[in-house]
């Protein structure tokens, strides 16, 4: 059994050292892990091979060439020269193996951007199972989302090889929350003490950080990007801080990597670390997380079972949500969660704050 392994982001290798660890898919033992050069993501790469969870780890870099219309149909027609180019050489495979045709039994990827399809190609025959990939999974198909957007001008030529597509299985956190049920939905295994330290370790985890930033912070509201442009006439974000403010000292704000948060009423966390590691040490079932529409603010139960207050302030802040509110509505109303607030107005907002903290 020979099994092609994709990451793009760091929440793609969490989550693919929790499958390996457990021998999700039989991967124990038989996995080459196919790592972009992406999001910081070589970093990770000496600490990865540490683990010996790998047959092999192997860095795919950028795309080096003309345009990306140009790419998407050298990939169609030629996906063995198109995928070849991105191959770095730092690996103990050389390139003529990994781009040998069918030389996978299996392929674990989260959603199909166009270096995938170009994989897939050269693997007709293979098996492909998706994995979690943040709330996307599960408002989205992530095989039809790809063709609809990273493949439009191009839809035509694709279509009938994607219905080719021998899509086994899609593992998830909590499938019960998934909306589109078009593949057959497995369980992911919730993250135990062993998976934990091989991810901290991973990630050059610093716990003793984390945990003095956090001290004392009961409130952590977490900031995001997102694609809404337009807040409500009525209402902004600095009103939600204002309202915030008397509980000032027990809050702390989570930037996203990238963006400048606004507000200076709050201790900013600046431990750099990773979400899905950090917030097992720092909540439990009293923390309560404030967000406009991060997703993130799930992560807690989802992993770990850990069942924070969470104020979700999408329908609240913005006229056009984008149907990011179906995930907290979808616990609330189906698997009975009782700690999710999603108020409508500043007043619901005001109560709902004061009441918990």
């Amino acid at each position: 059994m020979k099994i092609a392994m994709f990451c793009w982001r760091p929440y793609h290798v969490f989550t693919t050292i929790n499958m390996v660890s457990n021998n999700v898919e039989d991967t124990k033992g038989n996995t080459t892990l196919f790592l972009y050069n992406y999001a910081n993501l070589l970093q990770l790469k000496d600490e990865l091979e540490a683990t010996g969870l790998f047959n092999d780890i192997v860095v795919i870099e950028d795309y080096k060439g003309s345009s990306q219309y140009f790419r998407k149909v050298l990939g169609l027609v030629a996906p063995k020269m198109a995928f070849k180019r991105q191959l770095s050489l730092d690996s103990n495979l050389d390139a003529k193996t990994i781009v040998t045709r069918n030389a996978y039994d299996k392929i674990i990827v989260t959603s199909f951007n166009t270096t995938m399809f170009e994989f897939v190609q050269l693997n007709k025959s293979t098996t492909i199972v998706l994995y979690e990939d943040g709330m996307f999974s599960y408002l989205f198909d992530e095989v039809m989302y790809s063709l609809n957007t990273q493949y439009k001008r191009v839809k035509w030529l694709i279509k009938a090889r994607i219905r080719q597509f021998n899509i086994e299985a899609k593992y998830v956190y909590e499938p019960k929350l998934v909306f589109s049920g078009r593949y057959h939905l497995s369980s992911l295994p919730k993250i135990n003490d062993h998976t934990n330290n091989i991810q901290k370790k991973a990630f050059s985890y610093d716990q003793d950080a984390v945990l003095e930033q956090y001290k004392g912070k009961r409130i952590i509201y977490l900031d995001e990007r997102f694609p809404i442009e337009r807040f409500k006439d009525n209402v902004s974000e600095d009103e939600i801080f204002d309202t915030m403010k008397q509980y000032a000292e027990q809050t702390i704000l989570r930037p996203h990597p990238g963006n400048n948060p606004g507000s200076v009423l709050f201790d900013l966390d600046k431990t750099n670390q990773s979400w899905e590691l950090c917030c097992k040490d720092i909540l439990n079932d009293e923390s309560i997380i404030i967000t406009k529409t991060s997703t993130a603010a799930f992560t807690p139960l989802m992993l770990y079972g850990i069942q924070c207050h969470i104020i979700y302030l999408a329908e609240l802040l913005f006229e056009d949500t984008k149907g990011v509110e179906k995930i907290p509505k979808k616990l609330v109303d189906d698997l009975g969660y009782k700690k999710i607030y999603l108020p409508k107005t500043m007043d619901e907002f005001r109560k709902i704050i004061n009441s918990i903290v």
